[in-house]
């Protein structure tokens, strides 16, 4: 058992007052005020004081990539296997089987999207039409309506036509009846179920959940706060919930900031407390998101680090000219020796991506595009996901196979691999009952260390990550929000969205646009628009390649030739190493590299040298 004075080492007052705190406890944690060391240290210290059971914890995320990060601090932490840790639907999955399995139910085969069921049902719509139509009754879902509900009172659905939306519904419930599926909806729900009951089995059930500890608790709708308040048999003594209402923004989902404002009513004995301090962001980069978060900005933010510049405004003459201008930065970074990894472009939508993309190439710039990694896409790896996928394979099993594909392993193959049980093994002991769709989950959320590539994501799956240098696309007065004539509550939820992007970088932020719009988004207009530089039109004689990109571009060349990431034939320190030394002969090239598989071919050496020798 750790000492718990050493888990309050380093913590700041506020900080040390979160974890020190007794449940239940509201942490209001505003963008880069060190949330997730916060949750961490303070599951761990209450377990060390022996105010909180290990066995009866349970820690939720809203992605696997986040609560495999939350586990694998608790590990170090704990010295030792921590709480269950998941998602909402991990953990409910969890309790439906457990369930099931004491009630002696079969257990209803587990769809990902009920869209697929349209088709088979005859009900043909637009591509349009389906996607409003399916997302609006995913938002009403997690509000806890059912069809028969929204026949009673139609006022709720905020989409055209409601009786076709209700007939759909109806359609799609009674198809997933007859077929015996659920989806991940239905999980929450039947979880939720299961540990009401006045049984042994809802008994044994909430036993598990004495102590519950929710992160970006803004994000929380309805039905899966039901489903705490039941799992925790309606005695919320034990809870601490963690999050932001200026990152509230999923509203699509049902999700519901005022759920978070409402909790000190719904538990007399709640302990509220704020974490002020941004620590991720200078003073400069935090002045200038803050007035976008919200109209009363309930948490004033302070830095922690001064000084620092405020965003840069870019106007540009056409969408692909942005992308060219976002390019350009990338490679005048890359001469300064600022690795690829620590920037990111980020828009609003998916569909904002692909003159960035075309950009990227253009200039062969390595990139990852909405968080797919270079373990994901490697050829092994995604035959080896493939047979999982089709074979429907737990964790367990895919931890056996992996280890098995590395038995007869050529060694091209074999660090991927490598890498791939390490994760695989990671979520096997954070859940045991996951399978292949977790892990497909996990890995296209994880960032791998060693990759060195910039990130290009959208706003939604940039939450909870940062970088040092940050440039936001299609921030226009056109633009931005995307759609005019919104209601209130979506306006806000865009102002929130914008905030949180902003909020992503924690030394520079770059903030372009393009016409039709012919200056910054509203949104913005507290900014000094002096700063604005000029529209202008990239041409890509403009950049020049670094030592670095060169060497860069080679070792992809040479990583794409042996089905490797490129990180395992050079890697990132060598590159920087080499770039800054500029070594004259072979023998110093051979000297100055650490990866293992360069040092031991004697061919990749003559092949690194013959480039320095093009590059002079």
């Amino acid at each position: 058992m750790p000492n718990p004075e050493q888990l309050l080492e380093g913590l700041s007052t506020e900080q040390r007052e979160a974890v020190m705190a007794a449940a239940p406890a509201l942490i209001v944690a505003g963008a880069g005020s060190g949330k997730t060391r916060v949750i961490t240290h303070r599951i761990a210290y209450q377990i060390a004081t022996q105010a909180n059971r290990s066995s009866q914890t349970v820690a939720i995320s809203f992605t696997r990539a986040a609560a495999w990060e939350i586990a694998r601090r608790l590990y170090r932490l704990l010295d030792g296997p921590p709480p269950a840790c998941g998602t909402f639907h991990s953990h409910a999955l969890g309790l439906v089987r457990e369930g099931s399995a004491m009630l002696g139910r079969p257990l209803p085969h587990l769809i990902g999207d009920t869209t697929t069921l349209l088709t088979d049902l005859g009900l043909r719509l637009s591509e349009a039409r389906r996607r409003s139509v399916m997302s609006e009754i995913d938002r009403l879902r997690a509000l806890g309506h059912d069809a028969e509900s929204l026949e009673a009172n139609p006022t709720l659905i905020e989409v055209p036509n409601p009786d076709e939306l209700i007939a759909v519904f109806m359609a799609l419930e009674r198809a997933k009846a007859r077929q015996r599926l659920m989806d991940l909806t239905d999980v929450l729900r039947i979880a939720t179920e299961l540990v009401a009951r006045d049984d042994g089995v809802g008994q044994a059930l909430r036993l598990q959940a004495r102590w519950v500890y929710i992160d970006e608790f803004q994000d929380v709708n309805p039905l899966q706060l039901r489903l705490i308040e039941r799992w925790m048999g309606n005695n919320l003594s034990g809870l601490t919930v963690v999050g932001d209402p200026n990152q509230a923004i999923y509203g699509w989902n049902g999700s519901d900031p005022a759920l978070m404002a409402q909790l000190p009513s719904r538990i007399p004995a709640l302990t509220h407390l704020t974490l002020s301090t941004n620590y991720r962001s200078t003073a400069a980069l935090v002045a200038a998101a803050s007035p976008v978060a919200s109209d009363d900005r309930r948490i004033s933010m302070l830095a922690h680090r001064q000084g620092g510049q405020l965003p840069s405004l870019i106007g540009t003459d056409s969408v692909a000219a942005e992308g060219l201008r976002a390019a350009r930065a990338v490679v005048e970074l890359a001469h300064r020796g600022i690795p690829y990894s620590s920037m990111a472009i980020l828009a609003r939508t998916i569909r904002q991506l692909s003159p960035i993309e075309e950009a990227f190439r253009r200039f062969d710039i390595p990139h990852s595009v909405l968080g797919l990694t270079p373990l994901a896409s490697a050829p092994e790896v995604i035959a080896l996901m493939r047979s999982a996928r089709t074979e429907r394979l737990q964790i367990t099993e895919i931890c056996d196979t992996v280890e098995e594909a590395l038995l007869s392993s050529t060694p091209t193959r074999t660090p991927n691999l490598r890498i791939l049980l390490e994760v695989a093994n990671e979520l096997r002991r954070q859940d045991p009952r996951s399978d292949y769709l977790a892990l497909e989950e996990l890995l296209r959320g994880l960032q791998i260390k060693g990759v060195d590539a910039v990130s290009i994501t959208t706003f939604h799956r940039a939450k909870g990550l940062q970088w040092h240098h940050v440039h936001l696309i299609g921030i226009g007065e056109k633009s931005y929000p995307s759609r005019h004539g919104l209601s209130s509550n979506a306006l806000a939820e865009e102002r929130r969205l914008l905030y949180v992007a902003m909020t992503r970088a924690t030394d520079s932020l770059t903030i372009s646009w393009s016409k039709p719009s012919r200056g910054p988004s509203t949104l913005l207009a507290h900014l000094d628009t002096k700063q604005v530089e000029p529209q202008t039109q990239i041409s890509h004689s403009q950049a020049q390649p670094s030592i670095a990109t060169r060497l860069d571009r080679w070792r992809v060349t040479v990583a794409k030739e042996r089905q490797l990431s490129s990180y395992l034939v050079l890697s990132d320190a060598d590159v920087r190493r080499l770039a800054r030394l500029r070594p004259s002969d072979r023998e110093s090239v051979a000297a100055l590299v650490s990866t293992p598989l360069l040092r031991e071919s004697p061919e990749l050496i003559d092949r690194l040298w013959g480039e320095f020798l093009r590059i002079r």
